[in-house]
């Protein structure tokens, strides 16, 4: 078994690794695996029934929300 992103928490801090034999493929396969249970996930913890239209707004929010968040990381990290 092949481990392909390991996330670990300590207090306040998340920090995700990713083995250098991962493939880039691999690495996307795995990502939308996690969202797709996290967007089923959080509609259920909102008690939403669960039908396509419901999966789509959900999935747009968290898209929106990737965007948002990962331009915030590369300006935090690629600080001029």
């Amino acid at each position: 078994m092949k481990t392909i992103l390991n996330v670990t928490k300590d207090n306040d801090t998340i920090s995700v690794h990713v083995d250098r034999d991962v493939t880039t493929e691999e690495l996307e396969y795995g990502l939308i695996n996690v969202m797709y249970h996290l967007i089923i996930r959080d509609i259920k913890a909102r008690g939403m029934r669960l039908s396509k239209n419901n999966f789509n707004q959900v999935n747009n929010r968290y898209g929106e929300a990737i965007k948002s968040h990962t331009g915030v990381m590369w300006d935090l990290i690629h600080k001029k």
